[in-house]
């Protein structure tokens, strides 16, 4: 949750308010089918799957809820997935092409 303190469920004051004081347990009276999706992703590194079959409104609407920013998430999945990717290596066959078509390594360019 700490990942996010800006949202709903980040904000430890803003997340008492939803806090029985008895149990501890959050009590959130929204909707059920789509409150999986919002969980995991705070559980992921910020992946948000909705279901096929939820309306976008309803999305929308639990998104502005939680406070869960749309533009925030797209920009922090993006950077995860930058830093996953490994830096790019040519494959064998660019760097073959890339030197038969470079004059400066090619030899029958350099003969003439």
């Amino acid at each position: 949750l700490s990942h996010y303190p800006n949202t709903l469920l980040g904000d430890p004051q803003k997340r008492a308010k939803y806090t029985d004081e008895l149990t501890g347990e959050l009590y959130f009276d929204r909707n059920q089918d789509i409150f999986p999706s919002i969980l995991y992703f705070y559980q992921s590194p910020g992946t948000f799957r909705a279901p096929e079959h939820m309306d976008s409104a309803v999305v929308e609407d639990e998104l502005e809820f939680f406070e869960i920013d749309l533009e925030e998430m797209i920009e922090k999945y993006e950077e995860i997935e930058r830093e996953k990717r490994p830096p790019y290596t040519p494959s064998l066959r660019e760097q073959i092409h890339k030197n038969v078509t470079d004059k400066s390594t090619n030899m029958a360019g350099m003969a003439w």
